[in-house]
């Protein structure tokens, strides 16, 4: 810590050792400002490592499967694509054919009953 002088010392301080203070304190005022912008700095890498932009490169191991492009680990390559035309007729739903009456007990009858009394 620097030397805090009253306002009585400095009336009696001559000229050039007030001129000696005041480059001292110019000094540390200037090592002050380095250190603050150097720290700020390493705060701005720091939130720029822990919270910026991150690339996911997952490292192929050979016999290793991988969640990340199972798809395109997956696909041969030689078949074509499929046109559009043949996406959308093959993504179009089937309608469902109603439920029969009657389909639990016949789907249940070969199972042995037993009454449960109450």
């Amino acid at each position: 810590m620097c030397k805090k002088f009253t306002p009585d010392e400095l009336n009696k301080m001559d000229h050039k050792i007030k001129n000696d203070v005041i480059y001292q304190m110019q000094d540390r005022l200037d090592r002050l400002e380095q250190n603050y912008e150097t720290l700020m700095e390493q705060v701005r890498l720091a939130n720029q490592q822990r919270f910026g932009r991150q690339t996911e490169k997952p490292d192929d191991i050979a016999g290793q499967l991988s969640f990340f492009n199972e798809a395109e680990a997956n696909c041969d390559e030689k078949v074509p694509e499929p046109t559009v035309e043949e996406v959308i007729d093959s993504a179009r739903k089937v309608p469902k054919k109603p439920k029969k009456k009657g389909q639990r007990e016949e789907n249940l009858k070969d199972f042995p009953q037993e009454e449960i009394p109450q």
